[in-house]
């Protein structure tokens, strides 16, 4: 929903899928440059962060510094952007854009101001009909929530992240998945007696809307690790 409401901002766009798909932080996608991306391999290499003055510098922590493999259609996505940047500079005389520029600049050029960001993410989620309460490093949280929802390793999950550990992980997130205990007990319970797990009751089908709100409402806010 709330990108489908960023289509007509492509750098709005292409800011919130890439921070929803990879959980970067947003001092970190804010420093990237063109240089940091391989769009062959398809990573991204996090090494810079911007401070709340303003200035790009090195990551908060050694472990910040980190290779994300990006996904096929997120790679597709920044190809594409990139091919039409060279394309447009190309129709208007101008050099090419270089690989040391910024990949979400201000109007002036500069590394966007967070603040700025806020407001704009702000606008949008009202627009997406989400809590008020939800926040621009939320969309970290996302990506997180849903690694781990589909069973992805912690330790993985930790690398993409730039944690310090994976115990850090854990203390974040693992009381926001509580079924993973018993998804593992089902596991362990068809390994050593055969036996497939019951079948679940289903749950009752949200009221027109799709989306219970009440249960995005009550979700406890997760620090900004």
């Amino acid at each position: 929903m709330v990108l489908a409401k960023a289509e007509n901002d492509p750098a709005l766009y292409g800011l919130i899928l890439l921070s929803a798909t990879t959980g970067m932080r947003p001092s970190e996608y804010l420093a990237l440059r063109w240089s940091d991306f391989d769009l062959e391999t398809e990573t991204i290499c996090v090494q810079r962060s911007l401070s709340r003055k303003q200035r790009i510098g090195t990551t908060k922590a050694k472990t910040s510094n980190r290779t994300i493999k990006l996904s096929a259609s997120v790679a597709a996505h920044f190809k594409t952007t990139r091919d039409t940047q060279f394309q447009t500079a190309q129709a208007n005389g101008n050099q090419p854009p270089s690989a040391d520029e910024l990949v979400f600049p201000s109007s002036a050029g500069t590394a966007i101001d967070q603040a700025n960001l806020r407001r704009r993410v702000k606008r949008l989620y009202a627009q997406a009909e989400l809590p008020d309460a939800t926040r621009v490093y939320d969309l970290r949280h996302t990506a997180t929530t849903l690694l781990l929802s589909q069973g992805e390793n912690i330790k993985v999950v930790s690398e993409r992240l730039g944690h310090s550990s994976s115990a850090m992980t854990l203390d974040v997130y693992g009381h926001v998945l509580p079924h993973m205990q018993d998804e593992a007990a089902e596991r362990m319970e068809t390994m050593l007696f055969g036996r497939p797990p019951e079948p679940k009751a289903s749950s009752p089908e949200p009221e027109a809307g799709g989306v219970d709100q009440a249960s995005c409402t009550e979700m406890p806010q997760l620090p900004s690790a």
